[in-house]
């Protein structure tokens, strides 16, 4: 799950993943905004909002175990 959402400075993805995954913020229109590569964690791990424009964007967690897509908001 991701919250808070909407998000301003800090969000949160919270989920399990063995390995190294990736997650991808991606526009409306389907162009790539941001791409980061996350470590393997159980819980929440926090994420900073920087860099990411206000507004709605998808975001594409892939993780070896399987994907999530999730709408955010973000509130800058």
């Amino acid at each position: 799950d991701v919250y808070p959402n909407p998000a301003r400075e800090l969000l949160y993805l919270d989920g399990t993943t063995t390995q190294e995954s990736t997650l991808k913020f991606v526009d409306l229109n389907g162009r790539l905004v941001k791409a980061l590569r996350l470590p393997a964690f159980d819980g929440a791990l926090e994420l900073s909002t920087e860099g990411l424009p206000a507004g709605m964007l998808i975001m594409d967690w892939q993780t070896k175990e399987g994907r999530a897509v999730r709408k955010v908001m973000i509130n800058q």
